[in-house]
């Protein structure tokens, strides 16, 4: 699951001076939210791009010998610094500088991809929507119908949160 959610519903008769119930919705998106929504944003996707523009980063040369050890960026560039000394880490922080240059670009390109007036942003926004307002569709019967009834009953706005993680 891509994204998770917090109901509450407080009693804000204190507030408003009248008996009634405040429905709270707060969500955390994170990791993987935006590959759902069909971006192309894992860095499998980059990684190609990168190693093709970047013939000559050593860090580019390493993923395309050993993709399978970079599915983790964080942790692979951790040891791979394990492979550098005083004498040749000059030569790791630049290819490092290239590598996060080209990945920011990337991900910003990926980002401007969303075109408000194309069909893909409808069909992000039509995902997204989805998973706002059904966001409770994976959980157990009991609980989904007990959120469908709350919020299907409720005369009051509902206020809706969001955490990225991003």
């Amino acid at each position: 699951m891509y994204h998770g959610a917090q109901v509450d519903w407080g009693d804000t008769g204190k507030e408003l001076g009248r008996k009634s119930k405040l429905v709270r919705i707060l969500f955390f998106i994170g990791n993987g939210f935006d590959l759902n929504i069909g971006l192309k944003t894992g860095y499998k996707h980059f990684y190609g791009d990168f190693v093709r523009s970047h013939p000559d980063n050593i860090i580019a040369k390493e993923i395309k010998d050993k993709p399978e050890d970079w599915a983790d960026l964080e942790l692979a560039l951790g040891k791979y610094t394990k492979e550098f000394t005083l004498e040749n880490y000059m030569e790791l922080i630049n290819a490092d500088e290239e590598l996060e240059l080209a990945l920011s670009k990337y991900l910003a390109d990926q980002e401007q991809s969303i075109d408000i007036k194309a069909g893909l942003s409808k069909e992000v926004a039509d995902r997204f929507q989805k998973a706002v307002t059904g966001f409770y569709s994976d959980l157990p019967l009991q609980h989904r119908e007990s959120i469908k009834t709350r919020i299907g009953n409720t005369r009051e706005p509902i206020y809706y949160s969001f955490v990225s993680f991003n």
